[in-house]
């Protein structure tokens, strides 16, 4: 049975923001060397950001994948559970007693894919928490230790880069809203601080992404810290 190797998931993320920074790096050169470069840094900073954050979300679906064909017990279980809490509402408990689920100790990894989204769509979460929670549901113990391992820091920094690109893609009203919510956390400490606004909402994404912390763009600073937090998801 084909397994998808873990290393490969991971390794595969930090290929792409590889090149993703070399491609910044390179083309905001080449944007210093003209007249308008400064103005279109930040275009630059937002395009890179975006296309970042969903090589991430790319990552934690395929992670999720690779986890539950490694080891399908928790997610059976989950899925088990939730069979039968909705035979129960629809006919009620004599006819769930009388159910019975045979899951599979392994699941081809193509089934796992189709069992998560049978549209065929990355897995996402609305909240850092809300992917925190699904993995200590759906994965093994050791597994899910990654995630179980995010502390609020870890959760805000998530939210805030979740908030930032889905800004980017929508350009909402709501959507500045909730990102100046999530850039404004107190959780944003320590090494997430950089991250944090200040007593001004953010309107400018570009703007923001690409003024200095700590020597580099803060595109930059968040590219090293979602590869950071990465490393961490892996469990054993």
């Amino acid at each position: 049975m084909r397994k998808r190797d873990l290393d490969s998931v991971l390794g595969d993320f930090k290929s792409d923001l590889k090149s993703l920074k070399t491609f910044y790096k390179k083309a905001h050169t080449g944007l210093e060397a003209q007249d308008e470069g400064k103005s279109q840094h930040g275009t630059l900073c937002e395009l890179v950001f975006h296309s970042a954050y969903v090589a991430f979300e790319t990552y934690v679906s395929s992670l999720f994948v690779a986890y539950i064909n490694k080891d399908a017990s928790a997610f059976s279980a989950a899925q088990e559970k939730r069979i039968l809490s909705l035979v129960e509402q629809e006919v009620g408990v004599w006819h769930k007693d009388r159910t019975k689920f045979s899951p599979e100790p392994h699941i081809p990894m193509e089934r796992v894919e189709e069992l998560i989204d049978p549209n065929g769509y990355n897995l996402t979460f609305k909240s850092a928490s809300e992917m925190k929670k699904r993995a200590k549901k759906w994965l093994a113990p050791n597994h899910a230790s990654g995630f179980d391992a995010l502390t609020e820091s870890d959760l805000a920094f998530l939210d805030a880069a979740r908030s930032v690109r889905n800004c980017l893609a929508h350009q909402s009203k709501s959507s500045f809203e909730r990102m100046n919510e999530c850039l404004g956390s107190k959780e944003l400490t320590g090494q997430y601080a950089v991250f944090r606004r200040g007593q001004y909402l953010k309107s400018d994404i570009g703007a923001y992404l690409k003024s200095d912390v700590d020597g580099k763009s803060r595109l930059l600073a968040y590219l090293e810290t979602i590869e950071s937090v990465s490393k961490g998801l892996k469990g054993v």
